[in-house]
């Protein structure tokens, strides 16, 4: 007889506990409940990085208007502090840890907007949601919306 047949000859469930994916022989809800949150999340992360992205873009176009003698870094922490309501120090902060992030590995260049961009985005969104990480890849997301020349 089967290991699964009981003695009468009819089926029963074998209770394997925790299979490791949330889900147990109980019928747990949790992983789809937790997938549900993570996917209302994922986006809702795309949704702010789409919105913000393309405020940043505005910026930048407003800011290389009013000051064309601005470039690079300069210009960055412009449109950062701009986007953060006039805070100098805060966004030349962003600026050079988006250096650090993105412009180092795996080889080192310049920072590049669409850097800043996509770091002030996950910094404030995690921020905001007082989460370990985002649930998106915002910075394909960012790609998506400003060119590489940027």
């Amino acid at each position: 007889m089967p290991p699964s047949m009981g003695i009468e000859g009819q089926m029963r469930f074998i209770d394997v506990g925790d299979t490791g994916d949330g889900l147990s022989s109980a019928g747990s809800l949790a992983a789809p409940r937790q997938w549900l949150r993570d996917l209302a999340q994922s986006v809702a992360d795309r949704r702010y990085a789409r919105a913000e992205s393309r405020r940043a873009l505005r910026l930048y176009t407003q800011v290389r208007h009013e000051r064309p003698e601005l470039a690079g870094r300069a210009l960055y922490c412009e449109i950062v502090a701009r986007c953060l309501g006039g805070e100098p120090e805060r966004a030349r902060a962003y600026v050079r840890h988006a250096e650090d992030s993105f412009a180092a590995w795996p080889v080192s260049r310049a920072v590049r907007f669409r850097d800043v961009v996509a770091y002030v985005i996950i910094e404030e969104r995690v921020l905001a949601a007082r989460r370990a990480s985002a649930r998106a890849d915002i910075a394909a997301v960012v790609a998506g919306l400003i060119p590489t020349a940027l």
